[in-house]
């Protein structure tokens, strides 16, 4: 029996195949530094331990070594200072460090998870893209402009109406914030790690050259807005050097929106591909647009 099997069958089982790869390559990255990080962890706290015993076992032989012997008032000050230091490191350890290894044994990392992240920047993905990076990121600056045509405001979404205005929704913040930033073949996405609040501005623009706004068939709420951003409509993406290895970018969009935003060197264990995700990022940055560094 002869079974012919087409070109298009190969590459799909080449696709798989690769996938489960990298499946496989991100799992085994992660257990890698969750162990390191879980080590780095219990050597600490042996060390916090090993400091409160050793300053309350101290203060302990010297009372019973002196118990007989007149001790002055300096040296009680001196012995309950140094209890006091031990009883800080024993708070440390058993109130910081301990539910730390803990969260860290049953996987939860909190923000910084690798998995809750790419599943908040895949809601915001336009169709047929696909999410190349992603990392953690802090926000400093926003002050984000999008035009919509044919809607309505209702206080708390932008509606479609045929008989509606051009509206332009300004969203802007310049308090720092938690975010997480990603990036696919042709978009810049961008998805908050909590719900914060944000300044809003609406201004009626009718006279607009036509195609410049976009015209909505479903309903937006506001803080959906200013998610996602076509790589081409930026106009200047400013990367400086900022300490302990971070990144500060800045980024100008051809409508005059403003995105600063700071990108950590490290994003704990929870993250175990940030570092070359944020490389990705800024190498697909500094491929496709027009940009300073420093």
């Amino acid at each position: 029996m002869c079974y012919n099997i087409s070109n298009d069958f190969w590459q799909k089982m080449c696709i798989a195949i690769g996938t489960c790869k990298a499946v496989w390559r991100r799992e085994m990255n992660e257990r890698k530094m969750i162990m390191k990080t879980k080590g780095k962890l219990i050597a600490i706290l042996l060390i916090y331990l090993g400091i409160a015993f050793s300053c309350i076992g101290f203060v302990l032989y010297m009372g019973i070594s002196n118990k007989d012997n007149y001790v002055g008032d300096r040296t009680v000050t001196v012995y309950n200072i140094i209890v006091l230091l031990g009883v800080f490191f024993l708070v440390l350890a058993f109130g910081y460090i301990v539910p730390a290894i803990v969260k860290f044994s049953k996987g939860d990392f909190g923000i910084c998870d690798e998995k809750k992240m790419m599943f908040a920047l895949e809601k915001h993905l336009p169709d047929y893209e696909t999410l190349m990076a992603g990392i953690y990121s802090v926000g400093i600056q926003t002050e984000i402009k999008q035009v919509f045509g044919k809607c309505s405001f209702d206080g708390e979404k932008l509606m479609p109406d045929e008989n509606g205005t051009t509206l332009q929704v300004t969203k802007g913040k310049c308090a720092k914030f938690e975010v997480y930033v990603g990036i696919t073949q042709h978009y810049l996405i961008l998805s908050e790690c909590k719900q914060y609040q944000h300044f809003y501005k609406f201004d009626d623009v009718p006279d607009l050259p036509e195609g410049t706004a976009v015209e909505i068939d479903a309903c937006i709420p506001i803080q959906d807005i200013g998610n996602c951003f076509p790589l081409a409509e930026i106009q200047s993406c400013v990367l400086k050097k900022a300490g302990m290895g971070d990144v500060n970018c800045s980024i100008t969009m051809k409508n005059g929106s403003l995105i600063k935003l700071k990108l950590p060197k490290n994003g704990g264990a929870g993250m175990p591909n940030h570092a070359r995700y944020r490389e990705a990022i800024i190498a697909r940055l500094c491929a496709a647009l027009p940009q300073q560094s420093v």
